[in-house]
């Protein structure tokens, strides 16, 4: 997905978004406060929340656009480093995060098998040893079965949106078509 131009709609297309529960099964997954990695951060709406828990907190995005809006919506109580990275190929953090977590379905934009792998290893290498990934995904069922052929549209005062998904060419791949009507 390009997110050019994307981010300035993508809180209010996301409000419905489960971040709150995110944020609670992230922290009853962890042991203690620590270090955490929001990779593929967004707008940082979980970066602030784990912020908000107590954890120190770093969020990395593809997007800078995304980014920007996150670095907009952080207090100064609340000390979150945003950086631009690919999540296949994160630098500077060898061993310094006690867990990262992957929200919001993110690891399904990975385009490739070798992808996935990739931003694994890299993982890895930023975790410390006793290191926690979280992650969700979509299920093969949702991606092979209800996504393609399907329109999904709302309406509301401010922003109206067509969502169309298609069979993408690889197995149990999807293209996303969205047409954005912003008042």
């Amino acid at each position: 997905m390009i997110y050019q131009g994307f981010a300035s709609v993508y809180d209010e297309l996301m409000s419905h978004a489960p971040y709150d529960q995110w944020t609670k099964w992230i922290e009853a997954s962890l042991p203690e406060k620590g270090r955490i990695l929001d990779l593929a951060c967004g707008t940082g709406e979980i970066s602030i929340r784990l912020a908000e828990k107590g954890f120190e907190v770093t969020g990395i995005d593809l997007s800078e656009e995304m980014l920007a809006y996150a670095q907009q919506k952080v207090s100064s109580n609340q000390p979150i480093l945003f950086l631009q990275q690919d999540m296949r190929e994160m630098t500077g953090f060898d061993g310094q995060f006690d867990a990262v977590a992957i929200c919001c379905d993110s690891l399904n934009y990975l385009k490739t098998k070798n992808d996935v792998i990739e931003t694994f290893k890299s993982v890895f290498r930023v975790l410390k040893p006793e290191g926690m990934l979280l992650f969700d995904v979509h299920s093969s069922y949702k991606v092979g079965e209800v996504f393609p052929d399907s329109t999904f549209a709302d309406q509301d005062e401010d922003i109206s949106y067509i969502w169309q998904s298609f069979s993408g060419s690889e197995e149990l791949s999807v293209i996303h078509d969205m047409s954005f009507l912003v008042w």
